[in-house]
């Protein structure tokens, strides 16, 4: 129930996540979401209110008892609150003195209970403790489920994936959620990637990430992102661009909101990749031969992409959106106040289109109701979604008219505000 919630929570709030303000009290939010979960999961599975149950009950038989053998001989014990604070003192080894049983049966029954309760509550505390070691070895190991809400994955893993987390981190990533990695990588080999980032919140799941209980176990149910690395780290460099198509599809058929970018090591690929439902696609080398022919024949502008797109401190590639009062105006308009009022440079626009669902592409003929019940029988109604996603204009006429859809892309220096 709470799982249905917060997908439907995630899909009211979507047009909302533009606003930076309402970003972050959404992001607050699914964080006190996931803690409240987590702990109620941690609580119940742990056997821990049982525990609890008992030593309340100990505790509460005790009191009735000492109260029915003092209360008419020991003026300490008028009631079943006096006995109450008496047992709570008595089973904490408080000990204030102020109520203590006269009687030789009651300082029996005493005896028994402080023998008794320190067992059980020894039994709780290490229960606790032991519950909470297992939980952080779990976690260490890459077996622990993800309780977390609005994350990133990082799917797969080659020399580039640590680079990308540091640049998701440099870009805000991290603002809107923790960073969770999903691959197969020994042990040793992921604590060493996690203590070389420590400055990063980074989660952990061990597994193959085409495999949908993995990334069930990565709560990709609950997701905002995933990037899918090409996985050569296993050395199988030939299969790299399948297995991600393949958990492209996986992550889709669980999640078709989630955001999917994905990395390619062959451009062949490509078009079975889109059909798969990647929202975005690198492919690896695409521009090693336009940046080696440029440094060559033209002196300079290797060294501007360079900036461009590495150097964080200086110049860079960004998307902000733009103001609501410019909607409906000139591309030239919108030019000149980035230039004056950020100092930027804007190059072009990015225009987001929404997908046809199943509702909007079938009619009310007898075909259309047929082939609209055949895919609710199956459950995949809600998966059936043709067409949609980004389209970049660069170098745009002055008399481009700006749609409510589209998000500037500019270059600055510095980070900007989303």
């Amino acid at each position: 129930m709470l799982r249905r919630l917060l997908r439907s929570w995630r899909r009211i709030s979507a047009p909302l996540k533009e606003v930076p303000v309402i970003r972050h009290v959404i992001f607050i939010y699914l964080k006190i979401v996931s803690l409240i979960r987590a702990s109620l999961r941690f609580i119940w599975y742990e056997h821990i209110p049982r525990i609890a149950f008992l030593v309340l009950s100990v505790m509460v038989i005790g009191a009735l008892v000492v109260l029915g053998l003092e209360r008419h001989k020991n003026e300490q014990f008028q009631d079943m609150e006096d006995a109450l604070w008496w047992a709570v003192i008595t089973v904490t080894t408080t000990g204030y003195g102020d109520k203590y049983p006269i009687t030789p049966w009651g300082r029996v029954v005493t005896g028994i209970l402080i023998f008794t309760e320190m067992g059980l509550v020894s039994v709780f505390t290490a229960t606790i403790a032991s519950a909470l070691t297992e939980r952080r070895l779990k976690e260490a190991r890459g077996l622990e489920q993800i309780t977390t809400a609005g994350h990133l994955l990082i799917c797969g893993w080659n020399p580039n994936a640590e680079g990308v987390i540091q640049n998701l981190v440099a870009l805000g990533a991290h603002e809107s959620g923790d960073i969770v990695m999903v691959n197969s990588l020994p042990e040793d080999q992921v604590q060493e990637i996690i203590l070389r980032l420590q400055d990063v919140q980074l989660r952990y799941v061990h597994g193959d990430f085409a495999l949908e209980g993995v990334l069930r176990k990565a709560n990709v149910e609950n997701a905002a992102t995933v990037v899918i690395m090409a996985d050569i780290a296993g050395g199988d460099r030939a299969k790299a661009d399948e297995r991600t198509i393949l958990g492209t599809l996986t992550i889709k058929s669980i999640n078709r909101d989630v955001k999917v970018c994905a990395q390619l090591l062959s451009k062949d690929n490509e078009q079975h990749l889109r059909r798969a439902g990647a929202d975005e696609i690198v492919i690896v080398g695409e521009f090693t031969g336009f940046l080696i022919a440029s440094a060559a024949q033209l002196p300079g502008l290797n060294s501007v992409v360079r900036e461009l797109m590495v150097d964080q401190a200086g110049n860079s590639f960004h998307r902000i959106e733009i103001p609501e009062e410019f909607v409906g105006r000139t591309y030239l308009d919108l030019l000149l106040h980035f230039r004056r009022e950020h100092g930027a440079t804007l190059i072009g626009v990015v225009s987001e289109e929404k997908g046809m669902t199943m509702d909007e592409m079938l009619t009310d003929s007898a075909i259309d109701t047929f082939i609209r019940a055949k895919f609710a029988e199956a459950g995949k109604e809600s998966l059936f979604q043709v067409g949609g996603g980004s389209q970049v204009r660069v170098n745009l006429p002055d008399d481009y008219q700006i749609g409510e859809n589209d998000h500037a892309i500019v270059i600055m220096q510095g980070k900007a505000e989303s």
